[in-house]
């Protein structure tokens, strides 16, 4: 496959998983935790993708991700580590951002804060 047929298909790919992930409520009807977010394996949305949660200040572990997207509507700013500690944050989406490519060093862990 080319690399510009692989561009085109992962650029056609990202609309999908945007509307999608904009699809999905902050807040659980039933008070449970919930899903705000989602973090890719690789760069540009691509690979398998785990929910993020509200989890607050609890440093929560994650198979490493290369992207990632805040739902706009979560309400929550999620800041992401290099580390599993959560001691070196790399990168901060706030609602309704997204982030590609989060960086050469897939980052490992994550926490949530309200908006």
């Amino acid at each position: 496959m080319s690399r510009t047929t692989r561009r085109l298909a992962a650029l056609a790919m990202i609309p999908a998983a945007l509307t999608g992930a904009a699809a999905t409520p902050a807040v659980g009807a039933s008070g449970a935790v919930s899903v705000i977010g989602i973090a890719y394996e690789r760069a540009f949305y691509r690979g398998p993708a785990d929910e993020l949660k509200d989890v607050g200040s609890t440093c929560t572990a994650i198979p490493p991700k290369g992207s990632a997207v805040n739902h706009e509507s979560s309400g929550h700013v999620i800041t992401f580590y290099l580390g599993t500690q959560c001691q070196i944050p790399f990168a901060v989406l706030n609602p309704g951002q997204s982030d590609r490519n989060i960086g050469e060093l897939p980052v490992r862990a994550y926490t949530t804060t309200p908006e």
